[in-house]
């Protein structure tokens, strides 16, 4: 009998008491079919894929290896998938280096691939498309961390916000541990069916730092600030913080080290290494007069009509400074001790501050955020797979261009070891899997 170690990642959650064990297939699909038979039935799927006969590599009778496929997407997420969405897994497949192609047995095909095809989606067009994978970085992604005894992977964190139907421009009370739930099952099924013996997972997320702002569109923060309630932002980044590393702790074991970081430490890099490069005044920029520098580039060429709807929230005069200055006071009225006095303080300036920023700065400085995380990544061996909201083609660009700087590879048409999961704006639980949404889970969006 095969054996899969299993991690619910439907929005259900029906077999989480499940998720973190090591179970047989044909006991996970009786019980989905349990749930649905006529759904189950009406698909195609399989109740005794176990002991189906079928290649590894889909060469051979594909119709069977599709449908155990299949199978097993619908038994991890719930959702149905069509047939294209399952031949990419065949196509990734052709891709693969024959070191590794060589060795696909049936534990890569139904416990490795579901997680993948589940959680990400890939498009065989040449050119960037938002919200797809290049089918070769999926290649590289696993040549990077298949069978491999130890491999860090690194994601970035949106702030919590609220639903515009509870709530405007507010984060949430409480963080969504349900679908926060899902993406750390995603990321810890997908590489320990991998056959990952050491697994080490940094998310990084704004904490209560004086770079309070930094991971929220400005208009939310103003909000805060204009309503007297710096200190109640505060408390809840103080609270999303301990809420996240309640749920690290719980799926962390003794393989699977699960970390939350601190975003201060990510852009603090970001911010030196534009410092280095560019001067100390380099959010002031309009334009870098040196044609051959790459990064430039990207901010002119792609990044800048991105950044345009941040717009005009950057480039402040010292008017709107001083306007936004007039509701310090407010705030500080209901703090009660002189550290809180300073850290309220100290956020609304660098919040201030950073808001003197010209478009181009702006754009810089996010283009930067991936350049760095593309070339750290390649420098310390790092797997990126991206849970963060955007993803557009300057932040692909930058990542690449940073990776390429830092790796021995000098292949232009190299790919990369990163992935985004799937988002879509309204999600369809037990809908077909292009309704299936895993990054944006910050806030409730249906």
């Amino acid at each position: 009998m095969e054996r899969v170690n299993y991690y619910d990642i439907s929005a259900n959650q029906k077999l989480s008491s499940l998720s973190g064990d090591e179970v047989e297939v044909d006991d996970l699909s009786k019980l989905k079919k349990s749930e649905e038979p006529a759904l189950f039935e009406s698909n195609g799927l399989l109740q005794n894929i176990g002991s189906l006969d079928f290649d590894p590599l889909g060469i051979k009778k594909p119709s069977r290896w599709e449908r155990a496929v299949a199978t097993m997407i619908y038994v991890i997420s719930d959702q149905i998938p069509n047939r294209e969405e399952v031949k990419k897994g065949r196509q990734i497949i052709e891709r693969l280096p024959k070191i590794i192609k060589k060795n696909i047995d049936k534990q890569f095909v139904l416990g490795f691939l579901p997680y993948l095809l589940s959680g990400f989606n890939f498009h065989l067009n040449k050119n960037f498309v938002a919200d797809s994978n290049f089918i070769d970085d999926g290649v590289s992604f696993i040549t990077k961390i298949y069978k491999e005894p130890s491999i860090r992977i690194q994601s970035f964190l949106c702030a919590h916000r609220e639903s515009h139907k509870i709530r405007e421009l507010s984060l949430r009370d409480h963080i969504h541990k349900i679908k926060i739930v899902r993406a750390l099952n995603l990321e810890v099924g997908l590489l320990v069916n991998a056959g990952v013996d050491k697994l080490t997972i940094d998310w990084y997320q704004q904490t209560a730092t004086k770079r309070a702002s930094s991971n929220m569109f400005p208009e939310i923060f103003i909000h805060y600030l204009k309503t007297g309630r710096l200190a109640e932002l505060v408390k809840t980044l103080d609270l999303h913080e301990a809420e996240m590393k309640i749920l690290m702790k719980n799926t962390s074991t003794e393989a699977v080290d699960i970390n939350l970081l601190s975003l201060d430490s990510f852009t603090s890099q970001v911010e030196e290494f534009l410092e280095n490069r560019y001067g100390p005044r380099w959010g002031l920029l309009r334009s870098i007069p040196n044609e051959n520098d790459q990064l430039s580039k990207i901010v002119s060429q792609i990044a800048m009509p991105e950044i345009g709807r941040l717009m005009p929230f950057y480039e402040n005069s010292g008017r709107e400074k001083k306007e936004l200055q007039k509701y310090l006071d407010t705030n500080l009225q209901g703090v009660k001790d002189k550290d809180g006095e300073f850290a309220i303080g100290d956020i609304f300036k660098w919040f201030v501050d950073s808001q003197q920023m010209t478009q181009f700065g702006k754009a810089l400085y996010e283009t930067a955020f991936y350049y760095f995380w593309g070339y750290e990544s390649a420098e310390k061996g790092i797997v990126g797979i991206g849970i963060d909201r955007d993803h557009e083609s300057y932040q692909y660009t930058a990542y690449k261009k940073g990776y390429y700087e830092k790796t021995t590879i000098k292949d232009l048409n190299f790919s990369i070891p990163i992935v985004y999961a799937r988002r879509i704006d309204t999600e369809n639980p037990k809908g077909i899997l292009r309704d299936f949404s895993i990054r944006q889970f910050w806030r409730d969006i249906n």
